[in-house]
């Protein structure tokens, strides 16, 4: 038995395409039409029982069911006055006996009940042998075939195919076809795919584009051997219906042509090699352990939200940059589920899920991917990993926290080995209370306070410009706002120089205090300032804001972000709540180091030691001893398959293992690639430098 193939029209090959038109010859490509009686009322209810008369759900109507003795398959013919039983490929005699069959239970066929229908179909196959036999209806009937001779009642009789150019391809060998007729439709030893009513151009184009997804669009089926030769014809203009088809001039095609898709890299989704994988791995774990040691515990909330509730937290009035998400076989519903765009929305939907477990205040540390549908430059990614750490609890959380947060992140970034990262500080009544004075309502506030956020990458002559441009205000105020903005202080000398500017209001001076006292606790950390052009646009902050970027690289997005926020869980449950949180991008950061060439990614690897061998028993010998230092810790290697110990060594420089052990006849040696220095050592006490 040949070997059963699963095709789909992805897997034709196009070259071997040919077209056909139909055969109008009576005699060897006609179908005989039975059409059934109407047996339904006016309210589609059937007017005789037999239990072959069934309701079909997925159809939605009765339908009278027998059965094609070619492939044992069930067929169910509409029992409204429309359908019709189709006979396979009957001779002109076969057609006469079928009449005369009918004609001798019933002169008129509108008066056939259904154990008629089954005894005439049983008579049938006994008198002509016909085995080929399937449900149809009237409208497809005028749309494929041409009556051969007319008949008192119509849609008795013989029919041929309407004259239309199609496209095949000849299939040989046994095999499964997904097309329109049916998904997962057998043949056996030889098929045709035919694309009806293309040319060999549309069929190519349908062949090309297809779409494994949806089998059903490319409108290619596949035919028997037998009913395609006898009903097809070459399309080559010889004769009155074109040149038979001879099988053994057909080139065929008995093995899929597989489509190999080249690999598109997507803007903004990195891939991570060994070594920024290893550098990011090392990272989190220390990352966490920090966080640890200031209480800060790891939880692990989903990747999906309730898209709603995201593009709340978002802003409505800002363009929207989450990607939603629904189940590929849901086409036409509407995406209700939308990808985190920080680890924010997820606590506060986490807390308002577990509140009965929980203690406030509660901390906890969230790390892991965000997706940001964000316009992709230089330090901008879609998908990144952010490192978050939050204290939630009800309203006065003590403010020693917001000097608490920074302090973290400093010991972090020194962990990390990332320096001249200056983390800026500021407040939002400081903000909000500045535009009260200047007398702007919310909304032009609002629009400015965004401006100001784009201090980095459009400059305080484009804040400027567009101060004037796009929110009308007067050279006054814009400058006064330009003024405001480039405010900065190491220590405390910030506060004289906002109440230089000559504005007043009670909020501003309760952020100007509250500021004085956080900076006041972190005076001792260089690289921390209080900052006004640190407004973190987005509305849930409340008070303090944090923003941390590198100084040789203002240009690039901020990698440290956060503040107090209050009215966390406010979209999921009564109870307010608030917090204070801060933020590593951790995907940034590595990029940044990248940058400044901190290291050479290409020369890094988990592997210690590569152990070499040059036979059989070797090859034991060193699985043993790499599981032994496995066990101590010390990350080995052995390259199986590879008794060339040139080649070894050679696989060993390439992957930048820094040593390499060999066997020799008075014990083990280890070669320390970087100095090409080899060694005689015993191997239960050593270990790499």
């Amino acid at each position: 038995m040949s070997k059963i193939i699963k095709w789909n029209v992805g897997d034709l090959d196009p070259d071997l395409l040919f077209e056909v038109t139909d055969n109008r010859d009576p005699d060897t490509s006609s179908r005989f039409s039975w059409p059934v009686p109407n047996w339904l009322n006016a309210e589609g209810v059937p007017t005789v029982e037999h239990p072959n008369i069934q309701y079909l759900d997925k159809k939605g109507e009765y339908r009278f069911i027998f059965q094609n003795f070619v492939d044992g398959c069930d067929q169910g013919v509409k029992i409204d006055g429309t359908g019709l039983i189709m006979f396979m490929t009957p001779t002109h005699k076969q057609s006469e006996q079928i009449i005369k069959i009918l004609e001798g239970f019933q002169e008129n066929i509108e008066n056939f009940t259904p154990e008629m229908v089954e005894e005439a179909l049983d008579q049938i196959y006994r008198e002509t042998g016909l085995t080929d036999r399937w449900n149809s209806s009237m409208s497809d009937i005028d749309r494929k075939y041409d009556p051969v001779d007319t008949n008192s009642y119509p849609y008795l009789g013989s029919f041929v195919y309407k004259p239309y150019v199609s496209s095949a391809l000849y299939l040989k060998g046994d095999g499964v076809f997904d097309g329109v007729a049916l998904t997962g439709q057998r043949f056996e030893k030889g098929a045709f795919v035919l694309f009806p009513k293309m040319n060999m151009e549309d069929a190519r184009a349908v062949i090309e584009l297809f779409d494994p997804l949806n089998p059903e669009s490319s409108g290619a089926k596949i035919v028997g051997l037998s009913e395609f030769l006898k009903t097809r014809r070459l399309n080559d203009g010889i004769g009155s219906y074109g040149s038979p088809i001879r099988l053994y001039a057909l080139n065929f095609q008995d093995a899929p042509k597989r489509k190999y898709y080249k690999p598109t890299p997507f803007s903004g989704f990195p891939d991570n090699s060994h070594a920024q994988e290893a550098i990011e791995s090392d990272w989190l774990r220390k990352i966490e352990d920090i966080y640890a040691l200031y209480g800060y515990g790891k939880i692990k909330t989903r990747a999906v939200e309730d898209l709603s509730v995201l593009r709340l937290e978002e802003g409505v009035d800002v363009p929207s940059r989450i990607y939603a998400i629904k189940p590929a076989f849901t086409e036409n519903a509407e995406a209700r589920l939308g990808l985190r765009f920080d680890h924010t929305v997820p606590l506060a939907r986490y807390i308002a899920e577990n509140k009965a477990y929980i203690r406030l205040p509660f901390k906890s540390a969230r790390i892991g991917s965000v997706w940001r549908a964000n316009d992709v430059k230089r330090g901008v990614y879609r998908e990144f990993t952010q490192a978050d750490i939050d204290i939630v609890g009800h309203e006065g959380i003590a403010s020693e926290y917001d000097a608490e947060f920074p302090h973290i992140m400093y010991k972090v970034l020194e962990a990390l080995g990332v320096s001249d990262i200056q983390i800026g500080i500021s407040n939002r009544k400081i903000t909000e209370g500045f535009f009260q004075a200047l007398g702007l309502d919310d909304e032009t506030a609002k629009k400015a306070i965004r401006l100001i956020e784009l201090k980095h990458t459009i400059g305080i002559h484009g804040i400027r410009s567009k101060l004037y441009e796009s929110l009308s205000l007067d050279k006054t105020i814009s400058d006064t706002i330009i003024a405001f903005s480039q405010i900065k202080s190491d220590d405390l000398a910030f506060s004289d120089l906002v109440n230089e500017l000559g504005l007043n209001s009670p909020l501003m001076l309760q952020g100007i205090e509250e500021l004085e006292k956080t900076m006041r606790v972190l005076s001792n950390h260089s690289n921390i300032v209080a900052d006004m052009s640190v407004v973190r646009g987005m509305d849930y902050y409340t008070g303090t804001v944090y923003e941390g970027r590198a100084i040789d690289h203002p240009e690039l997005p901020p990698l440290v972000m956060g503040g107090r926020y209050d009215d966390l869980v406010g979209r999921f449950m009564k109870e307010n709540l608030s917090g204070v949180g801060i933020s590593l991008d951790v995907t940034g950061a590595i990029d940044l180091m990248n940058r400044r060439q901190e290291w050479d990614l290409t020369k890094r690897t988990s592997s210690q030691v590569l152990i070499t061998y040059a036979s059989e028993s070797e090859a034991q010998r060193a699985e043993k001893i790499a599981e032994n230092l496995r066990a101590k810790g010390i990350a080995s290697e052995v390259l199986y398959g590879e008794t060339s110990l040139k080649r070894q060594v050679k696989y060993a420089d390439k992957k930048r293992i820094p040593h390499v052990m060999f066997f020799t006849d008075d014990g083990v040696e280890v070669r320390d690639m970087n100095s090409s220095q080899q060694s005689k050592v015993e191997v239960k006490e050593w270990s790499p430098v």
